[in-house]
């Protein structure tokens, strides 16, 4: 009997971009997915019938991001219908399906004062990230995570701050609560989601 056995695949980037006649929007994802199911045959009886290839896995990538659009295309979003197809298809190969993105954020070029509607830079030096966990052939989404990777932040002053506020991908925020302390002290930090550690 294995103690711990799971498959997946990983690196799978997808590039997608939605255009309306107004302006385009881009994401840049980079998917890796873990799937749980009975997959000791494969080891004792060579029967991989209850293995999902990862030619399989990375090409159903490809087309679910095809049911992105322009309102629902969040790294979330995009997570979420993953791990719920993988459980949901494979009922009986699939009990439990993890999905990790990490999003490399666009942000539009600043032209004359105004933002491009078609070209675009990397946002920073940091990736937005999702976690989330889908279990059973109905496809129960028991968790998700998000936020961001490698942001690093400085302060130079004025230490004690109740709320700061970031809205580094111009979808979500998060709160950051500083501890109390004397008003000239200085923070550094960087941030690293604990699914990525």
């Amino acid at each position: 009997m294995l103690a711990n056995h799971s498959h997946g695949k990983g690196c799978v980037c997808v590039l997608r971009v939605f255009r309306t006649p107004k302006r385009h929007e881009v994401r840049q994802f980079e998917v890796e997915t873990d799937l749980v199911g009975p997959v000791g045959a494969s080891y004792t009886n060579q029967d991989n019938s209850k293995i999902v290839a990862t030619d399989t896995q990375k090409n159903t990538i490809f087309l679910l991001s095809q049911k992105l659009n322009f309102e629902r295309s969040s790294r979330e979003d995009f997570a979420i219908l993953i791990a719920r197809h993988f459980v949901r298809k494979y009922p009986d190969a699939v009990h439990a399906c993890t999905v990790k993105i990490a999003e490399t954020v666009w942000e539009r070029v600043q032209v004359a004062g105004a933002a491009h509607h078609h070209a675009f830079t990397k946002k920073g030096t940091f990736v937005g990230h999702a976690f989330v966990k889908a279990e059973g052939s109905r496809g129960n989404v028991t968790n998700v995570e998000s936020g961001v990777n490698g942001l690093t932040v400085l302060k130079t002053t004025k230490y004690v701050c109740r709320r700061l506020v970031a809205a580094f991908d111009g979808q979500h925020s998060q709160l950051f609560h500083c501890t109390t302390g004397l008003h000239s002290r200085s923070s550094f930090g960087t941030s690293t989601p604990s699914c990525l550690k």
